[in-house]
């Protein structure tokens, strides 16, 4: 099919497979891949897809559908739809954790990522205030940041650390950190050391924004950001709505 004049509502996330020429995007109302430099594409799903991540190596894409608090995990070469995590878990603490992801809960899942060396995939999980880790081999869920069910603004030690509402995690696989999406910041964690902090912002929000200053001195105006790396030169973008 042609990728030209066909309707997907809201984009709300892209992740390009330079190896493969792909380009997966999820949307309000489809999910899918464009195939062979955008002349074609393949619906995937429909769904409310707030995020998307790959393993190239195995031929897999995983997607979120906000609308079921689930992932999905797919098979691009035969289009085959797995569930991984699908809510339908223990509502009370700890809400599956330490155990298959199969058997989680979870309130409201928005973006994801995936460590293709460890087979890990991240994903946060915003009302449970927690960045979330399945380990693909296993199918076990554990929780990497945050304190399930507690809000709030802790940095230090992962096993003590207190996320605000995060909506996304970005890996820099070359330098082994993390970057978390947070309430008007943005967190890194050394994932050598497990250790967190703030490196924009410090989740306090204002109602507009001074460019110029060092990063920990800003403030962001809304919780809804991405970002985007270059290990090339050891950089950080930061897309903010609103601004």
């Amino acid at each position: 099919m042609q990728a030209i004049g066909t309707s997907f509502g809201t984009i709300n996330s892209l992740f390009m497979d330079a190896t493969n020429d792909i380009l997966y995007f999820g949307g309000t109302q489809l999910y899918g891949l464009i195939v062979r430099n955008a002349t074609a594409y393949n619906l995937v799903t429909g769904a409310n897809t707030f995020g998307c991540a790959i393993d190239a190596t195995q031929n897999l894409a995983y997607h979120t559908d906000t609308s079921l608090n689930s992932i999905v995990q797919v098979n691009t070469t035969s289009f085959v739809k797995v569930k991984i995590v699908n809510s339908a878990g223990s509502t009370s603490y700890p809400y599956g954790d330490n155990g298959l992801a199969l058997n989680a809960h979870t309130l409201f899942i928005r973006g994801i990522a995936y460590d293709y060396r460890q087979k890990l995939l991240f994903f946060a999980d915003k009302d449970l205030h927690t960045i979330r880790v399945i380990n693909m081999t296993s199918g076990n869920i554990t929780v990497f940041a945050g304190t399930t069910g507690i809000a709030g603004r802790v940095n230090g030690p992962l096993v003590l650390s207190r996320l605000e509402e995060p909506v996304a995690i970005k890996l820099d696989l070359v330098y082994n950190k993390a970057y978390i999406i947070d309430k008007c910041s943005i967190r890194v964690v050394d994932r050598t050391t497990n250790w967190m902090n703030y490196l924009a912002g410090n989740g306090t929000c204002i109602t507009s924004t001074i460019d110029g200053v060092l990063a920990t001195n800003y403030r962001f105006t809304s919780n809804y950001k991405n970002v985007a790396i270059d290990n090339n030169a050891h950089r950080l973008f930061v897309a903010e709505a609103g601004m």
